[in-house]
């Protein structure tokens, strides 16, 4: 972030505050193209960690509030999201690491949490740990009676340089729930065709276990954080739209053979959730996916990295890939793809087109 190392702050207040937020956005947006991917042994899920440090501490100081907004961390106009979010307003600390909860957001299949955490209060030299990369892990969500266990997770943190802090933006996947309480998720769970509108909800996050990465080693903190808070789905379910496609495509590649299918895809005001399936094969080979692009020719970051394992499969796969918006989009394309060597073959005879409203 060094476009806002050398601001100083004139007598023209107002209007560098105006262009330091400016720029702020604009290095986000690019920012969620330099993600750095890790996928953590042990670990439910993948976790995705950007990092940003923020070099004026006047400069944060007056745009603090701005940057908690979860918009701002996907490069969103300020008050895009207004309508589908809640106040979490807490704090809770244990082992020395405080965690204050900003704003909570249910979107189609996933919660998405912007926090701060403080770990000024962490004796780092006696255990042996140094300040890069701490965030939430083996996140738990409950809403009301239904529970959803540590899942897929992506991870945004923002250093503040001059203190001990970090702003993150969680998103946790609620593709599945808990029905046996044995800690596992193991009912597949569409929530949001399955809660009602216009009826407030009770929403518990918790975590006991902070991640934390030595190089190769994984060194976690244990603890426990929990938060409460109350959400709404009238405006989000009102906003998400299902598409029911159903539409098949045949592959027959030297990596992959088999008929690809893509079932239903759904369009929120964040992202893109397209469900497939495929034909199962007998060895080990990439398996075939889907690309989404925008009417521009921009690829879509896959929020969760969903489609990222190679593997037999001897029965049918049913998938999904989860897609974060840009902001822009007019139309999208739904393209079945597989990937080998690094390189992308699209099957376009499978496109599948929709407009965004």
């Amino acid at each position: 972030m060094g476009k806002l190392d050398n601001i100083k702050i004139p007598d023209n207040f107002d209007s560098t505050i105006d262009l330091a937020i400016d720029k702020a956005l604009n290095d986000k947006k690019k920012l969620k193209l330099r993600k750095r991917k890790s996928i953590a042994a042990g670990l439910s899920g993948i976790l995705i960690v950007g990092t940003i440090a923020l070099s004026s501490e006047t400069t944060w100081a007056y745009i603090e509030v701005f940057t908690e907004k979860i918009e701002s961390f996907l490069g969103r106009d300020s008050n895009a999201f207004d309508k589908y979010k809640f106040k979490g307003n807490q704090t809770d600390e244990s082992k020395g690491l405080k965690f204050s909860i900003g704003e909570v957001m249910l979107d189609d299949r996933q919660l998405i949490v912007s926090m701060t955490l403080d770990y000024s209060n962490y004796k780092f030299k006696s255990n042996n740990i140094n300040k890069e990369n701490l965030y939430p892990s083996s996140v738990t969500v409950a809403i009301d009676d239904l529970v959803f266990t540590p899942q897929r997770s992506s991870i945004e943190s923002e250093k503040i340089k001059g203190e001990d802090k970090n702003k993150i933006l969680f998103t946790t996947s609620l593709s599945a729930i808990d029905t046996d309480k044995d800690g596992w998720s193991e009912t597949p769970y569409e929530i949001l065709d399955k809660i009602k509108s216009n009826k407030d909800y009770d929403v518990k996050i918790s975590f006991n276990e902070v991640s934390k990465w030595e190089g190769q080693e994984y060194k976690p903190i244990f603890g426990k954080w929990e938060f409460k808070t109350k959400i709404n789905a009238s405006n989000i379910l009102k906003d998400t739209k299902v598409y029911k496609i159903n539409k098949t495509v045949k592959i027959n590649e030297d990596t992959y053979k088999g008929d690809f299918t893509i079932e239903e895809v759904r369009v929120s005001p964040v992202s893109v959730k397209v469900k497939y399936n495929y034909d199962p094969y007998n060895t080990i080979a990439p398996m075939p996916r889907v690309v989404v692009k925008n009417q521009d020719e921009k690829e879509l970051i896959d929020i969760f990295d969903s489609n990222s394992e190679n593997g037999n499969c001897k029965d049918k796969k049913y998938m999904s890939g989860e897609f974060e918006f840009i902001g822009n989009e007019k139309n999208i394309t739904v393209t079945p793809s597989l990937y080998f060597d690094d390189k992308v073959n699209l099957f376009e005879d499978g496109n599948i087109e929709i407009a965004i409203d």
